[in-house]
């Protein structure tokens, strides 16, 4: 998530370090309408980490914690939006009152 704070663009991508592009990458092919598309996953039951991901989340935002939703968001490609990863750490920092790298390392269990 630092990546935003160094770099210029308006949208990134991050991938897990075990993951390569076997085809060319065309980042175009990501955008519909304006709007980044997300590989999203039905589940049938809920999955505990992703529960505890929700609820970390939630508490660092000093908001309600959501229902459990009834679908996953993980995969291995990670796209931000410059715009919306700096309006978050700003929340972040209002809301704790210390940048939000010391309140993630807070956390025991988090994911971007």
């Amino acid at each position: 998530m630092a990546t935003g704070e160094f770099l210029a663009e308006d949208n990134f991508l991050i991938i897990d370090s075990d993951t390569f592009f076997v085809a060319d990458f065309k980042f175009e092919r990501f955008v519909k309408d304006g709007n980044i598309s997300m590989y999203c996953e039905p589940l049938d039951t809920p999955i505990a980490l992703h529960n505890k991901w929700q609820e970390n989340s939630a508490k660092m935002f000093k908001i309600e914690s959501p229902k459990v939703l009834p679908e996953i968001y993980v995969g291995p490609f990670i796209f931000w939006r410059r715009d919306v990863l700096q309006k978050m750490f700003r929340s972040l920092k209002e809301v704790n009152g210390c940048s939000w790298q010391k309140t993630m390392c807070k956390q025991l269990s988090v994911s971007e």
